[in-house]
């Protein structure tokens, strides 16, 4: 009797599981802790009284760049490439200035899919 119940309903059931859709409360969250770090990282930026400035701020960065990359994950942007150095140079570029242009694309990239902070 449950195996014939069973049979009658199987057209309706999937056979995959539904797509687990991204909290929006998340979303909301990093959004939020973004904005905390930019504004941290303004003040710290401009106020020069402040105790080791230098390496607060390359902490703050630092934390800024992984909620990023977080963010990034969460909303399905796909990760900028790494840039190789120019030809014709021994050296890269230090790893803070090739840190700037990777957090700009990435923060162009979640601004154009409407996140803000």
């Amino acid at each position: 009797m449950i195996t014939e119940l069973l049979r009658a309903l199987s057209p309706w059931r999937r056979a995959e599981p539904p797509a687990s859709s991204p909290d929006p409360f998340e979303a909301l969250r990093l959004q939020m802790r973004l904005a905390v770090l930019a504004d941290e990282m303004a003040r710290l930026h401009h106020d020069e009284t402040i105790f080791a400035r230098a390496a607060r701020l390359e902490a703050r960065a630092a934390a800024y760049d992984a909620l990023l990359g977080k963010a990034c994950c969460l909303a399905g942007v796909a990760e900028p490439a790494p840039e190789c150095a120019p030809v014709g140079h021994a050296t890269p570029p230090p790893v803070r200035l090739a840190g700037r242009d990777l957090r700009a694309r990435r923060e162009l990239l979640l601004a154009e899919r409407g996140w803000s902070w």
